[in-house]
C-alpha cells in the first residue's frame, strides 16, 4: 500500500450528557361540574408557564380562546369542552368536561290581603340558565295546616276565616331533569269578599258622536260583606285602554271608532270580576254654524243686493265642508227658490216678496241649516206734474194739470189732487179744478199724490198759480162807410164794448194804418176827428182813390190791454164791369142808353142825385166837347156845366152801385173820364141797372169839386 500510512492517533468523542426529560403537567379544568353558569378554568399542576392552550368545543378548535379560562356565556347545557396543553410542538396533556344542568329559581308573590270567595292566585316568576322548561310544585297552608293542592291558585272556599294567613311553598324544578331549585314562599291575609255586578251599560244622549260624554252604569250590584256599592270603569276605543276616569268624552275617540267600557265592583277595599258594556260606534257629528247674517238688514228695495254671511262654522270631525245658500220666497211656502252664491240681487220679480235666507253647510254625511228672513220693501211711485193750463192764471179761468207716475215694481197707481185757494180745500178732486172761485191775486195750489195701492208707497208733487190780471176782452169794430165810397168821412165804430173780469175800468185808443195806392202799410199820424172815442173818425177830405185804411181798437184795463182791428176798406171805382170786348169807337156813332159819357161837378163831400139822360140819337164826335156838355148839362142838377178846364184826374164821393171802371183807352191809371190836349171824356159803363154809379178821378185843379158820372 504505497503512500498509504497506517498509525495510530489519539481521538476526543463527545458524548452528550442527558438530563431527566420534562414532566408532563396534570391538566384539569374547574369546576368538576360545571354548569353554564360557571367559567370554565383550566389548572395545571405543576404550573408550566410556558403552556399553550387550545379550547374544543364538541370537537372543534375556538380560535379565538387562547387563555386559561372560557366565559360562562360561551358554554351551554350538555356541552363537551376539551383542553389541550402544549408547549411549542409538545404536548404537555389534555382534560374534558361536560357541561351539566344548571338548578332553576322562581320568585313567588301572593296579594298582601286575599279576597274572600275568590280564588288566591300566586304569582310566580322562575328563571332557569339554561333555558329549559321550568315546573313548579305548590304547597298551600292556612293559618300553618297544609291543605293541598298542587296547582297555583287556592280554591275560594280555602279562604277563610276573615284574617287567616293563607301560604305558598313553591318549588321549581326543570322538566325531564332530577335537578330542583330552592323552594320559596310568600303569604297573604284573608280580607274581605269581593262585591259583584251583573251587567255594565253604556249612557249617552243620543247618537254617540265627536260631542258626546258617555258614562258606564253599573247593576246587580252584590257584596257579601255589605259593603257599600261602587265601581272602577276602564275606556277602550278599538281595543284600547284609553282612560279610567269616569266619563270619555271625544277627545278620547273620533267618528268611526268602536267603543265600550269594562267596569268592575268596588267595595272600597277590593274589586270584583269586571262586566263588559255593549259597543258602541261613534257616528258623524254634523257640522255646526254660529251664526247667519245678512247685509242690509233693512232697506232692501228693487236693485239691492242682498248677501249672506256665515260664521263661526265648525265641523269636530275634521270633515271637508260644502256650503250652499238658498233664498226661498215667498215665506209661507217657499215655492221658489234661487241660489246665488255671490248674493241677491232684487229684481223685479222680488218685489214685495218675503224670504227666507237658508244656509245649508255639509260634510258629505249630515248637513247643517241656519235660517234667517227679510222682507223685499216697496219703492213709492215718481209722480211729476209734467204741464199745467193755463200756464198763467186768471179770473175765471179753470187751472188744470197734466201727470205722469212711474212705479218701479210696476204697481198700479192711483191719483189724488188737492186743490186749495188761498189755502182753503175746494170741493175739486180731479185734474181740472172745476169748483176753484178765484179772482187777481189769489193763489191756487194743487197737490197731486199717487199712490201704489196696497204697498203704502206714495209720492207727490204741487204746482201754484197766482191768478194774474186778466185783460179786457177785445172790442168789437166796424168801420163806416164799407162801401169805399168817396165824399164820407170814415168812422171807426167800437160796436161791441170791452168786458174785464176783474171789473177794472176800461179805457180805448185807436191806430189808423194808411196803404196808399201802390204804396206800403204806414201808421196814420195826421188829423182825425172825435165821434165816440178820441181819434176815430178820418175826414174825408183826407181819402183818396185806392186808399185803404185800417183801424186797431185797444181796450187797456190799467195793467193789460187787448184790442181789435176793423175790416180794412178801400176807396175804388163802382162794379159791375163793362161788357166783355166792350171798345170806345174813334168814330162818332150813335149813343144808345146802355152806354153814356157824362160827368157832374159836386162840391167835396156831396153826392149828386142826378142821372144821365138817354142820348140816343146823338152823334158824338171824338172833340165834340162842347155838344157833350150841352147836352148832359140840361141834365145837372148839383152845379153849373164844367168843360175843357176840367183836368185828368178827378175825384168821386161815392160808389152806391158798387161799379168799376174799364177803359177803352188807357191814359190815366184807373180813370173813368179823362181830357188831356183838349181829347175827349172817354170813360164807359155798364150799368145793367138804374141805380146810380160813379167814378173818381184823383184830383181836379180847384180841389173844390168832385166829378161824377151817372150812367144807367
Amino acid at each position: 500500500m504505497s503512500g498509504f500510512r497506517v498509525g495510530v492517533s489519539l481521538a476526543l468523542i463527545a458524548i452528550p450528557l442527558v438530563g431527566c426529560p420534562p414532566v408532563s403537567p396534570n391538566v384539569s379544568i374547574e369546576p368538576e361540574a360545571p354548569t353554564t353558569l360557571d367559567e370554565l378554568r383550566v389548572v395545571l399542576d405543576p404550573p408550566t408557564p410556558e403552556a399553550e392552550f387550545v379550547w374544543l368545543q364538541q370537537g372543534v378548535v375556538q380560535d379565538d380562546l387562547t387563555g386559561v379560562t372560557v366565559p360562562a356565556d360561551r358554554t351551554a347545557k350538555g356541552q363537551a369542552w376539551t383542553v389541550q396543553v402544549k408547549d411549542g410542538d409538545r404536548e404537555l396533556g389534555e382534560a374534558e368536561i361536560t357541561i351539566v344542568n344548571a338548578q332553576p329559581t322562581a320568585v313567588v308573590t301572593l296579594p298582601e290581603r286575599a279576597t274572600a270567595g275568590r280564588d288566591l292566585v300566586a304569582t310566580v316568576e322562575g328563571e332557569d340558565p339554561d333555558g329549559d322548561v321550568i315546573l313548579y310544585r305548590y304547597q298551600w297552608k292556612v293559618d300553618g295546616a297544609d291543605v293541598g293542592g298542587d296547582t297555583e291558585s287556592l280554591a275560594a272556599s280555602f279562604l277563610q276565616p276573615r284574617g287567616a294567613t293563607i301560604s305558598v311553598d313553591v318549588t321549581p324544578f326543570n322538566d325531564g331533569d332530577s335537578e330542583v331549585g330552592e323552594t320559596v314562599s310568600a303569604t297573604s291575609t284573608v280580607g274581605n269578599a269581593a262585591p259583584e255586578m251583573e251587567t255594565a251599560t253604556l249612557v249617552h244622549d243620543g247618537p254617540v258622536r265627536e260631542a258626546s260624554v258617555l258614562t258606564c252604569v253599573g247593576s246587580g250590584w252584590s257584596d257579601e260583606d255589605g259593603d257599600p256599592e261602587g265601581y272602577h270603569v276602564k275606556w277602550f276605543v278599538n281595543g284600547s285602554m284609553v282612560s279610567d276616569s269616569e266619563a270619555l268624552d271625544g277627545s278620547s275617540f273620533d267618528k268611526g271608532d268602536e267603543v265600550y267600557c269594562e267596569m268592575f265592583p268596588w267595595d272600597g277595599n277590593i274589586e270584583g270580576d269586571s262586566v263588559n258594556s255593549d259597543s258602541v260606534f261613534v257616528e258623524n257629528t254634523p257640522p255646526e254654524i254660529g251664526n247667519l247674517e245678512i247685509s242690509p238688514t233693512e232697506g232692501i228695495v228693487l236693485g239691492s243686493t242682498v248677501t249672506a254671511t256665515l260664521s263661526g262654522v265648525v265641523d269636530v270631525d275634521g270633515d271637508e265642508l260644502t256650503e250652499t245658500i238658498q233664498w226661498k220666497y215667498p215665506v209661507m211656502t217657499g215655492t221658489q227658490t234661487e241660489t246665488h252664491p255671490g248674493g241677491l240681487l232684487i229684481e223685479s220679480r222680488h218685489a214685495h216678496k218675503s224670504f227666507q235666507v237658508v244656509a245649508i253647510v255639509s260634510d258629505g254625511e249630515d248637513e247643517t241649516a241656519d235660517y234667517a228672513a227679510f222682507d223685499v220693501e216697496n219703492l213709492p211711485p215718481e209722480v211729476k206734474i209734467v204741464s199745467v193750463s193755463p200756464r198763467d192764471l186768471k179770473t175765471g179761468v179753470t187751472p188744470s194739470v197734466s201727470t205722469t207716475a212711474a212705479d218701479p215694481e210696476g204697481d198700479a197707481i192711483s191719483f189724488t189732487h188737492l186743490w186749495t185757494v188761498n189755502g182753503k180745500a175746494v170741493s175739486s178732486t180731479g185734474a181740472e179744478c172745476i169748483a176753484c172761485e178765484h179772482v187777481r191775486g189769489d193763489t191756487v195750489t194743487v197737490v197731486v199724490t199717487g199712490d201704489d195701492g196696497p204697498w203704502g208707497g206714495e209720492d207727490s208733487d204741487t204746482y201754484s198759480w197766482t191768478v194774474v190780471n186778466t185783460e179786457p176782452t177785445p172790442p168789437g169794430v166796424t168801420l163806416s162807410p164799407s162801401s169805399g165810397a168817396l165824399g164820407e168821412d170814415v168812422f171807426c165804430e167800437v160796436t161791441t164794448p170791452s168786458t174785464d173780469a176783474d171789473g177794472d175800468s176800461i179805457t180805448y185808443t185807436i191806430e189808423w194804418t194808411h196803404t196808399p195806392s201802390g204804396g206800403s202799410p204806414t201808421a196814420y199820424s195826421g188829423s182825425t176827428t172825435t165821434t165816440d172815442y178820441a181819434g176815430d173818425t178820418i175826414p174825408s177830405d183826407v181819402l183818396r182813390l185806392e186808399d185803404t185804411w185800417k183801424c186797431k181798437v185797444t181796450a187797456y184795463d190799467g195793467t193789460a190791454s187787448n184790442y181789435d182791428s176793423s175790416s180794412s176798406v178801400r176807396f175804388r171805382t163802382c162794379s159791375p164791369l163793362p161788357p166783355s170786348g166792350l171798345v170806345i169807337p174813334t168814330a162818332p156813332r150813335a149813343v144808345t142808353k146802355d152806354l153814356g159819357y157824362c160827368f157832374y161837378l159836386t162840391k167835396p163831400g156831396q153826392t149828386c142825385d142826378a142821372t144821365c139822360g138817354w142820348l140816343g140819337g146823338t152823334n158824338l164826335a171824338k172833340d165834340a166837347v162842347s155838344d157833350l156838355v150841352s147836352a148832359v148839362g140840361a141834365k145837372n142838377t148839383c152845379g153849373a156845366p164844367q168843360s175843357r178846364d176840367i183836368t185828368e184826374y178827378f175825384y168821386t164821393t161815392g160808389n152806391p152801385g158798387g161799379w168799376t171802371s174799364r177803359l177803352s183807352r188807357t191814359i190815366g191809371e184807373r180813370s173813368l173820364g179823362q181830357g188831356h190836349g183838349g181829347g175827349a171824356f172817354t170813360g164807359v159803363c155798364d150799368t145793367g141797372t138804374t141805380d146810380v154809379g160813379a167814378w173818381p178821378g184823383t184830383r181836379n185843379t180847384s180841389m173844390t169839386r168832385s166829378l161824377v158820372c151817372a150812367c144807367f
